[in-house]
């Protein structure tokens, strides 16, 4: 052995385990990225414009970044 250590990755925190078991939940198509329809089914009260203000690439879809800042921006909003 020559004593080199791989990198340790730090545990999640449970809120971003959360989150992207949500972003895994929504993205009904697999395609690891959310449309507006797959946004909108999950999180009813999140409007079209809140997701094109998180949508940082304008595509017209979210990457997990995106969606995690859209969540910790307060633009996401979850149904309660």
């Amino acid at each position: 052995q020559t004593g080199v250590r791989s990198p340790s990755r730090a545990p999640l925190e449970p809120a971003a385990l959360a989150q992207e078991d949500k972003f895994k939940a929504f993205d009904t198509n697999g395609d690891s990225t959310l449309s507006v329809e797959e946004v909108t089914a999950g999180m009813p009260k999140t409007t079209p414009e809140a997701i094109a203000a998180v949508d940082l690439n304008g595509d017209g879809s979210l990457t997990y970044d995106e969606f995690e800042i859209g969540i910790e921006e307060g633009f996401l909003v979850a149904a309660n």
